[in-house]
């Protein structure tokens, strides 16, 4: 063989053989190649599902922890109770607070809704569809054994709303992922309870502005008496809460007259005798039959379920003031077969306010800025009691 021959061998060789390997790599592309390929781009996709689940399990966490606040505040400045009546009433002619476990069991309905609202409106931009169950129930963990000894005056409470089954599906329904959310988180920075156990504390004390009101339908101003028995429940409030808080009072309503009243029967011992010129004023009697009082409250509060209270739309929670002092006299009309006689005048009053504390300790999340929680309730006293006697000559017929 020449040596050229022998020169164009190594050649060809190199040739056949980076002809062998390209041909092997083309097969090894076509068989496994492309399956890896897919393998990786699925394996991204669910990479992409659990994240998006991360996101929601996120985004639940803080929608619970923002409905729990929502929801708190909600329920300070309606009275503890959400009625689209209106406020509610702590004292109505005495104590009349709202029980402590409906009030619990109320805000956690609303905790609930509010959760089920936000997650409902969590959107992605990428294309999957997400479906999720609603949860069920949502609960705080405090008793009214635990709020009246203040454990929770911070907050320092859980919120369990259980679990949720999530799906995530791409829109072409090739891939498919399920998970369950469950949420528990704890809520802090938050003096609801406090204030709620410090108007407590205010509405059954006694004497409270019920009692003061009644001493003053023997006054010729009672209104303005009754705006200082107001004054003097503000004062007594104020005196329950440290110096974060700061409380004001409003007047809703007052209303005040007499009229002429029935002297009463000589046989009964409950109304002053007849025959007795001395003042003997009696003690006061709720002012609830007809005609109606005309200041009116939200004596018998109910938890509304919150769908129904926020479809329904409403204009105002209170109404219009209506501050009038009337003093109204009339003849009597009662005979008797003396020349003289007695006869006793009822005195009427009806008064109603509102008794409101701003915490400044913590700005609590809420719509829009994050600001001081403020608990809002009313008062309300309606009486009336027989005044001191007036002589009348000659006795009317």
């Amino acid at each position: 063989m020449s040596d050229k021959a022998l020169s164009f061998t190594p050649i060809v060789f190199i040739i056949l053989l980076i002809s062998l390997i390209a041909i092997f790599w083309s097969m090894y592309n076509t068989f496994y190649g492309s399956s890896y390929q897919k393998t990786t781009f699925s394996q991204s996709k669910v990479d992409t599902f659990r994240n998006e689940i991360e996101k929601l399990k996120g985004f639940s966490k803080q929608s619970l922890i923002y409905s729990s606040h929502l929801s708190l505040i909600e329920h300070a400045g309606n009275g503890g109770l959400m009625d689209r009546r209106g406020i509610a009433a702590w004292i109505c002619n005495g104590p009349n607070p709202p029980d402590i476990q409906e009030s619990k069991e109320c805000i956690d309905k609303y905790i609930n809704y509010h959760l089920n609202v936000y997650i409902g409106n969590y959107t992605i931009s990428l294309p999957l569809t997400i479906y999720n169950d609603e949860f069920e129930q949502s609960e705080h963990n405090v008793t009214p054994y635990s709020i009246l000894n203040g454990e929770h005056d911070e907050g320092n409470f859980n919120v369990l709303s259980g679990t949720s089954n999530v799906l995530i599906k791409s829109n072409d329904g090739k891939i498919t992922m399920a998970d369950r959310i469950y949420l528990n988180e704890e809520i802090n920075k938050t003096r609801f309870w406090y204030l709620y156990r410090k108007f407590l504390e205010w509405a059954n004390q006694q004497p409270n502005f019920a009692e003061w009101v009644c001493d003053c339908t023997k006054s010729c101003q009672a209104c303005s008496c009754a705006d200082d028995a107001a004054e003097k429940s503000l004062e007594l409030l104020q005196s329950k809460f440290d110096n974060y808080v700061t409380c004001e009072k409003g007047c809703h309503c007052c209303y005040a007259c007499r009229s002429d009243g029935d002297p009463g029967n000589c046989e009964l011992t409950t109304k002053p005798s007849c025959n007795s010129y001395s003042c003997f004023p009696t003690d006061c009697e709720s002012w609830d039959q007809a005609p109606e009082p005309k200041c009116t409250a939200l004596c018998d509060p109910e938890c509304m379920e919150p769908s129904e209270y926020f479809n329904e739309s409403y204009s105002t929670k209170i109404s219009p003031i209506n501050h009038t002092n009337e003093t109204l006299m009339s003849r009597s009309n009662f005979a008797y077969d003396i020349d003289c006689c007695i006869v006793y005048y009822i005195n009427k009053l009806s008064a109603a306010y509102t008794f409101s504390c701003t915490d400044t300790k913590y700005n609590v999340p809420g719509e829009g800025a994050p600001k001081p929680l403020v608990f809002e309730v009313e008062a309300w006293a309606s009486w009336y009691a027989y005044a001191c006697p007036a002589t009348i000559c000659p006795c009317p017929c």
